[in-house]
């Protein structure tokens, strides 16, 4: 009898642990898991503050009223332009389509191949083409409301655009 109950409670425990584990597999996003501390462009980053920005590219050289929420500044520094949205004070989004733009903290630019685009972040989350442009996106969920996206636009077999973009989830 103490032998049948032995094997119960070891099949109980494996049910258990095999629960547990799908569970957690059902709960963690299927995504590349490009970590946050390299979803950066330019060293700016989500979240950061608009007087970061203004500290480290001085003041904004062009602003607009852009579709959807908040301000978009273009800043232009020693040759690197770039676009950056802000809402609420805070970066929310980093644009560059210019080849003297700056790079991702792990040097991927304007210029840059496919391949050393897959080599740096590995196999995109999301892919397609759009007319002759081919985009390849980077996911990092950052909490249960926001993802970043981390985006890379090739035509060619080069990036023509860089974009770190932060969205609803």
């Amino acid at each position: 009898m103490s032998r049948k109950k032995g094997e119960v409670m070891k099949l109980k425990k494996l049910v258990t642990s095999s629960l547990a584990t799908l569970a957690i597999a059902v709960s963690v996003p299927c995504f590349a898991q490009i970590p946050s501390s390299i979803m950066m462009i330019g060293g700016l980053y989500i979240g950061q503050s608009f007087s970061e920005v203004v500290s480290v590219y001085g003041k904004p050289v062009a602003e607009r009223e852009p579709a959807g929420r908040g301000m978009m500044y273009t800043f232009a520094k020693n040759g690197t332009t770039l676009n950056v949205r802000i809402v609420s004070d805070k970066v929310s989004e980093v644009t560059v389509n210019e080849t003297n733009g700056p790079s991702t903290i792990s040097g991927i630019k304007i210029g840059s191949t496919l391949e050393e685009v897959k080599k740096t972040y590995g196999n995109p989350d999301e892919e397609g083409r759009f007319g002759d442009d081919y985009v390849m996106d980077y996911k990092c969920k950052k909490n249960d409301e926001y993802t970043w996206i981390l985006s890379f636009t090739v035509k060619n077999g080069k990036v023509i655009r860089l974009s770190l973009d932060e969205v609803m989830n």
